[in-house]
């Protein structure tokens, strides 16, 4: 849980006389007891715990960058509820208290169960030189580990970063070959030379790859990439991306292939040149849109457009009547046009004097209504009619 210590008055006294005096504090000690209070209100006036149950030693930590990290390997020889903790110095003045005033403990310890604390206190008021931290030699292997890793200058050398959660704020270049595994955000306007994405990588402002790139995990990019040279990826989530925009004067295709799953050659590609022509390539089969291929179907097309068709078909010759036609797929806004054509089983003209007219009006982004129609009584070849509508 978070917990926010309070320098005492004593405590702040102490560490800036020894500031002034250019030596050092050192804090040996952690004390636990039960007194229940606000620490923001009554930490300042104490000279110690309110209710203490016992003292333990500090078992390590480190100062960087102004904050203390310490570790207490408590040994407890009690069971009890903690609401409170001091950390004391080697002359016993009270430096800083934790406290909390409801029910529930910052937590418990448990006779002849050793419990480890690691606590981190941000020195905002005074100068963190000033603080040093004893430790005791006798304490846990486990312990000693744990205090060598919060004193390392890089004990995570797998992250990129150390602070705010592997995020790297500001305007940054990356030059050389650079291998991020962790997960990595970047807030600021970022430029990569050469780059190896392992982990997942997020770029909240303009980023630009120089050379290759390569994500085996998930990107995401919030504002517009520029990718002047190679770009290998699993998986790329962005508002916008710049394929090889490149130098002024530059005239050269650009192009982006895509391959199958474990396959090294390319299934389709798709290039581009400075004159705004654009050709896709596949092995198989091109689909822009949605497409339905059968005899009453219907395809979508890039500009927004949907064409869609289909018959009607009669076994014998139809009487005059009126057919209602409902369309494989609803237009999401409206019907444009419609056109019909009448089908005859005969070469014979005269037998197949009918029409198939629409009915003004009956469009609608559903369907719409047909006529047939026959011109003289000698039409026994007049069958069904065929149609084709268009919209978007």
């Amino acid at each position: 849980m978070s917990v926010q210590f309070y320098l005492t008055d004593a405590g702040k006294a102490a560490a800036i006389d020894a500031g002034n005096l250019d030596i050092s504090i050192k804090l040996a000690y952690i004390a636990v007891g039960s007194g229940q209070y606000d620490a923001s209100t009554d930490a300042a006036a104490l000279s110690s715990l309110k209710t203490q149950l016992a003292k333990y030693s500090l078992s390590g930590g480190s100062t960087q960058n102004g904050t203390l990290n310490l570790i207490a390997a408590i040994d407890s020889t009690i069971t009890a509820d903690i609401y409170e903790v001091g950390l004391l110095t080697t002359d016993g003045i009270l430096f800083a208290v934790a406290a909390v005033s409801g029910s529930d403990p910052l937590f418990n310890l448990v006779n002849e169960i050793t419990t480890i604390i690691t606590i981190g206190l941000a020195l905002a008021d005074i100068d963190a030189g000033a603080v040093t931290i004893s430790i005791d030699t006798n304490t846990s292997a486990a312990a000693q580990l744990l205090n060598e890793h919060l004193a390392a200058d890089n004990p995570h050398p797998q992250y990129f970063v150390l602070q705010d959660g592997n995020t790297v704020n500001g305007n940054n270049t990356f030059n050389g070959d650079n291998t991020f595994a962790g997960k990595n955000s970047f807030t600021g306007k970022t430029t990569l030379k050469e780059v190896n994405i392992t982990g997942t990588f997020t770029v909240n402002d303009k980023a630009t790859f120089t050379e290759k790139a390569t994500f085996d995990g998930e990107a995401e990019f919030n504002e517009p990439v520029t990718i002047n040279n190679t770009l290998t990826a699993d998986q790329v989530t962005t508002e916008q991306l710049n394929i090889g925009k490149g130098t002024d004067g530059d005239s050269g295709t650009k192009k982006i292939d895509f391959y199958p799953y474990g396959n090294s050659t390319s299934s389709a590609s798709i290039q581009a040149d400075t004159e705004g022509n654009l050709k896709l390539e596949a092995t198989g089969e091109i689909q822009i849109g949605v497409c339905e291929k059968s005899q009453n179907g219907y395809t979508t097309l890039p500009n927004g457009l949907m064409m869609q068709w289909g018959t009607v078909d009669y076994s014998t010759r139809p009487s005059e009547t009126l057919v209602e036609v409902i369309f494989p797929k609803e237009f999401s806004n409206a019907c444009l046009n419609v056109q019909l054509t009448r089908k005859q089983i005969s070469s014979s003209g005269a037998s197949g004097d009918g029409t198939a007219n629409l009915i003004h009006g009956s469009e609608s982004k559903t369907g719409f209504s047909a006529w047939l129609q026959l011109i003289i009584s000698d039409t026994a070849s007049l069958r069904g009619f065929t149609w084709f509508a268009i919209g978007y």
